[in-house]
């Protein structure tokens, strides 16, 4: 049967609508569709390394933000339980790079509105119910819009469909998440005009962590990651639950100290999920939908839109080819690994330490006082810098020894 598309992506946050923008710009007629309608809000810790806003310019996505642009916040102070911190600024060569803050709400919907301004056929109010199989290979998705049953026939499908992506499971390529199963909850205060933060925070504690994202407009993204079991425990509503849980984390609380929150709180679970490969015949899968390790140090918006880039190049070739797939679209699988194999090597190292105070402790003092680690550190943790000097035996032995 004829497509309706060359390409069709399932969902249109910033993974999936980047995908659409770049494909569209290669002259692909691309359907991008989403189960939401634009703006709509999304639970996010909203603070975005630096290597975010550079990929942005690289990819020709900023110019989006003209009107609304972001907050640059030059690091992250991050606080050990016993109230230890270090100040994590990011640097390459000297030069400051900061990172940038902007509700999803913004982002989100600028990205959409790019995405049709550069050809894309946007479809809000779609959710895609499984992908159609043919010859094991997926040629299309069956979706529902309000009460009618969709169809939509392509030559490649793009699932940037979340962290619970629905053509993920469909597929087998989904795996099952790391014990404990933990969740993200999230609100917006109001900044206190006569306390801004200047930097960032990330308050860590035995049960979890809470960062403060300073958002543009005097507003402040207060998230935090715990056990999903630590709230079924407490048998109590989400938003008391959310109070109580700063209330006993004294530096926290003083940091909110006469803020006022703004939103209801939003939440997300599992947090991380895994898979099995980041392609099927037919199919690439971007942003969470490919993989979600953790939030604390605020690479997922990177790592959807450097994955957006890869899913470009390879379908494109691919296309061109006529080829969908193991030959053309494992080169996907490959690309990743090599991007970003050694950044969760940084991450997975980084989320030993918050998971077991006692390390997180003894190692800030050690990177505050060493300006190699300390810089190695810091330029991984931003996207700004290749995460494999951190990874330098001599490094690690250098950050950790007495």
């Amino acid at each position: 049967m004829p497509e309706d598309a060359d390409i069709v992506v399932v969902g249109a946050g910033p993974a999936g609508a980047t995908s659409a923008i770049l494909l569209a710009r290669l002259g692909y007629h691309v359907v991008l569709i989403d189960r939401q309608h634009f703006p709509r809000p999304k639970p996010c810790g909203e603070y975005m390394s630096p290597g975010v806003e550079e990929t942005m310019r690289r990819l020709g996505l900023f110019s989006a933000f003209r009107q609304t642009p972001p907050r640059h916040v030059p690091g992250m102070r991050i606080i050990a339980p016993s109230g230890l911190p270090l100040e994590l600024r990011y640097q390459r060569l000297g030069n400051t790079c900061p990172a940038i803050t902007i509700d999803r709400i913004t982002l989100d919907a600028q990205l959409v509105g790019l995405a049709r301004e550069s050809g894309v056929e946007v479809r809000e109010g779609m959710r895609v119910r499984a992908p159609l199989i043919e010859n094991r290979t997926v040629t299309g998705v069956a979706a529902v819009s309000g009460d009618r049953e969709v169809t939509l026939r392509s030559r490649l499908v793009i699932g940037a469909d979340g962290s619970r992506s629905v053509l993920a499971r469909a597929l087998g390529l989904a795996r099952p998440a790391h014990w404990p199963v933990r969740l993200g909850l999230m609100a917006h205060y109001r900044e206190q005009e006569t306390a801004p933060f200047a930097l960032g925070e990330m308050h860590v504690s035995a049960g979890g962590y809470c960062g403060i994202a300073p958002l543009p407009g005097g507003r402040l993204n207060v998230a935090m990651v715990v056990r999903e079991d630590a709230l079924r425990r407490e048998r109590v509503r989400v938003a008391t639950f959310f109070d109580r849980w700063i209330e006993s984390q004294p530096r926290l609380r003083g940091a909110l100290a006469g803020s006022e929150r703004l939103t209801p709180i939003r939440g997300i679970g599992p947090i991380g999920s895994r898979i099995q490969r980041a392609w099927y015949p037919g199919l690439m899968l971007v942003g969470d939908a490919a993989g979600f390790f953790d939030p604390f140090t605020g690479e997922g918006i990177f790592r959807g839109l450097n994955g957006a880039e890869m899913v470009a190049d390879v379908a494109h070739l691919a296309l061109r080819r006529g080829d969908v797939g193991e030959r053309q679209l494992a080169r996907y699988q490959k690309m990743r690994r090599e991007r970003f194999s050694h950044k969760q090597a940084v991450t997975t190292l980084v989320q030993l330490f918050v998971r077991y105070p006692l390390l997180l402790h003894y190692a800030l003092p050690r990177l505050a006082a060493r300006p190699g680690p300390y810089g190695a550190l810091a330029g991984a943790l931003g996207d700004v810098a290749d995460a494999r000097e951190f990874l330098r035996p001599a490094v690690l032995v250098s950050a950790f020894l007495p």
